[in-house]
């Protein structure tokens, strides 16, 4: 009996070590693809929480509006920052009234801008609109340019950079060209040409994550100051890739009138371009 007491017991602690084993290891879960969704934690879900912070509305109307975010600045929360986001802002100033298509992290948006990218980013205010909008992504019926600063003089004067991309097999949150990823197609326009830089407009076809930033490092002229594609500079003041998404052309809902919106260049993109025409 008193064997058989001490082997239920030391069995008893196992379970429980094991089941307290499990539970830290899941107690921060996001049920998603590609980190929107929703997350969590010891199996309740987290209501991301509404805060005050001003939002640069370029357009709205009653399906959806287009935000300027400036750099620095997360699309939408994440495991390890629930703050200071975009959807913060959002959800304080329209409440329910956004798409819950991608889940309570990623309410209303559309499609994604890196945090140190600023620039044009759609936001849809119900799932119909962001259904109409991501439809006409996918049918490349919308048109998206960016400025970028990239390191090196690039000879030609328009490129045309198809490759497909994929996750780095080393790098957790890097993005790599592989042929086991999705096409990817960016074009090139080169706008001026400094001593060991250029500035670009890059027209992308298909939007994959960290596009323009991989396609530019993989023909040897990464984005400047982009550390995580072979690129760091020292420029007091400018933190992060210096990249700004500046138009948009896309059919509004549901009418599918063209609406166009150009924003001028960002407080990083020409303080940069202001220290570039000063090389010698």
């Amino acid at each position: 009996i008193v064997l058989l007491f001490f082997i239920l017991f030391f069995a008893f602690q196992i379970y429980i070590r094991h089941k307290n084993d499990y539970n830290i290891r899941n107690f921060v879960h996001i049920n998603s693809k590609g980190g929107c969704g929703s997350l969590y934690v010891n199996g309740e879900l987290v209501k991301i929480k509404p805060e005050k912070i001003p939002l640069d509305i370029l357009y709205e109307d009653e399906n959806m509006l287009v935000i300027n975010k400036p750099s620095g600045m997360l699309t939408h929360p994440i495991e390890k920052e629930l703050n200071g986001t975009l959807v913060n802002a959002l959800l304080y100033k329209y409440k329910e009234n956004l798409s819950d298509a991608q889940g309570e992290l990623c309410r209303g948006i559309v499609h994604r801008l890196d945090r140190n990218t600023s620039g044009i980013l759609m936001v849809a205010k119900n799932n119909r609109a962001y259904s109409y909008l991501k439809r006409n992504i996918a049918k490349h019926h919308m048109q998206k340019y960016y400025l970028a600063v990239v390191k090196g003089v690039i000879k030609e004067d328009n490129i045309t950079i198809d490759k497909p991309i994929g996750k780095d097999s080393k790098q957790k949150y890097k993005m790599m060209i592989s042929d086991n990823g999705k096409q990817s197609k960016s074009i090139v326009k080169v706008l001026k040409r400094y001593k060991d830089a250029t500035l670009v407009e890059v027209q992308i076809i298909t939007g994959r994550t960290h596009q323009i930033r991989v396609h530019m490092a993989s023909i040897g002229h990464p984005v400047y100051n982009d550390g995580m594609y072979g690129a760091v500079e020292n420029i007091d003041g400018v933190v992060g890739q210096v990249l700004m998404s500046y138009k948009l052309i896309f059919p509004r809902p549901y009418d599918g009138k063209l609406i166009e919106i150009q924003i001028p260049m960002d407080d990083k993109l020409s303080k940069v371009l202001g220290f570039l025409g000063k090389a010698k």
